[in-house]
């Protein structure tokens, strides 16, 4: 969108200059700060539950070792072809 012929463009930084603009800007970190802090609980909650699952929980069942998935081997797919 073009500004009509005889009017100068408004300045772009006018508008970060403004008070609305720092108030949105106060609000988004007010914002932010909590929700950040909660998803990083949340993928804290993941990774110990995680590690309860795939290692406490298998010896507290009796089983020797914790699964072959859990410790990072892998059964090929179905019907893979072996390399050789």
């Amino acid at each position: 969108m073009t500004a009509p012929a005889g009017t100068k463009p408004a300045d772009p930084l006018a508008l970060l200059r403004t008070r609305r603009y720092l108030a949105l800007l106060v609000l988004a970190a007010i914002l932010g700060v909590p929700i950040a802090a909660i998803a990083y609980g949340f993928l804290k909650l993941v990774d110990v539950l995680q590690n309860a699952v795939f290692t406490k929980l298998p010896s507290g069942l009796g089983f020797h070792s914790a699964p072959a998935s859990a410790s990072g081997q892998t059964s090929p797919a179905p019907g893979a072809v072996p390399p050789k």
